[in-house]
């Protein structure tokens, strides 16, 4: 999956994962946000995700949540605690 790039070593696959991931966000209509919460969240919650990955994730959540509010919205019941995990996560980005 692209957001597993994130993590990648090289920093031009990192940056073309990031640009695909963000143009996909970018491009879908607002209905499609309940399809794509569902792999954000295994990305930011799943095991044995790298940081990397969950930044990424986390990142794109923002930008789905700026594209598609009131969907967003809707989903706050599920989103909170999940991000409310990676706010004990002891790397600081």
């Amino acid at each position: 999956m692209i957001l597993d790039l994130y993590a990648d070593k090289g920093p031009v696959v990192q940056d073309a994962a990031s640009r695909a991931a963000q143009a996909i966000v970018a491009t879908m209509p607002s209905q499609s946000a309940p399809i794509l919460l569902p792999i954000l969240f295994q990305s930011i919650g799943g095991p044995g995700k790298k940081w990397q990955t969950k930044v990424g994730a986390l990142q794109l959540l923002a930008d789905l949540s700026n594209a598609s509010p009131i969907q967003v919205g809707i989903a706050l019941p599920d989103i909170i605690p999940i991000v409310k995990d990676c706010l004990s996560d002891t790397k600081k980005e």
